[in-house]
């Protein structure tokens, strides 16, 4: 469950001192902000890890690395991932072409500040419903994992291996080498993380079954 993996990711960053987890809003089970958005339709793992924490209240002023649950991201509320993806809709509408950057249905859930996008499958029907993608400002999407659940167990395992690590001044760290190694050996057939896989960018593997490795919406 995406409870326990979260939960157990959260405490070994609680215990190693992480300032963005005090950050944390306490969760939610109103999800109405994105239920009614277009080619939308939330996975299960979303709605449990929106009811674990409703995005994160980092303080003005804050230094942007130490807003990175994970080292990478700084994670969205419903609110906000509802008024993030409603700019997508006005863009589709006025630049078609901009769904082959970001497909339509894939709502954000995190953010590091400059562009880029943590981003779930939500659309319905799609051979990768429920996976997670990484959007590379300016390149595109890589899928990083079948499954929210999946992704925070490669966290968990991130931690234990010491490639998450916590600063003195409580900043969550990674290592972007060791989470290549890491994530390749959690997610085959995920191209976020195996450079010798065709890129989701290109193949839109949620439009369609990828042959090798296992497809997005199967599960462990």
């Amino acid at each position: 469950m995406i409870k326990t993996a979260f939960a157990v990711y959260l405490e070994k960053l609680g215990t190693a001192g992480a300032t963005a987890v005090d950050w944390l809003n306490p969760g939610t089970t109103d999800v109405s902000a994105v239920e009614d958005l277009g080619h939308v339709t939330l996975p299960d793992d979303l709605r449990h890890l929106w009811e674990r924490f409703d995005g994160m209240n980092v303080p003005d002023g804050t230094l942007m690395d130490q807003g990175l649950l994970d080292g990478q991201y700084c994670y969205l509320g419903v609110a906000e991932a509802g008024r993030d993806y409603q700019v997508t809709l006005s863009l589709y509408r006025q630049e078609p072409e901009f769904e082959t950057y970001w497909p339509k249905g894939f709502l954000p859930i995190g953010t590091p500040g400059d562009g880029s996008r943590l981003l779930i499958n939500c659309r319905a029907g799609s051979p990768t419903f429920g996976a997670v993608y990484d959007l590379m400002h300016g390149v595109g999407v890589a899928r990083l994992s079948n499954s929210l659940i999946r992704y925070f167990e490669t966290l968990v395992a991130c931690v234990d291996q010491g490639v998450i690590k916590v600063s003195r001044t409580g900043s969550v760290e990674l290592d972007f080498s060791g989470f290549r190694e890491v994530g390749k050996r959690m997610n085959p057939g995920c191209d976020g993380f195996d450079d010798g896989l065709a890129p989701a960018a290109d193949s839109e593997d949620w439009t369609r079954h990828q042959h090798g490795g296992l497809r997005c919406n199967e599960r462990r």
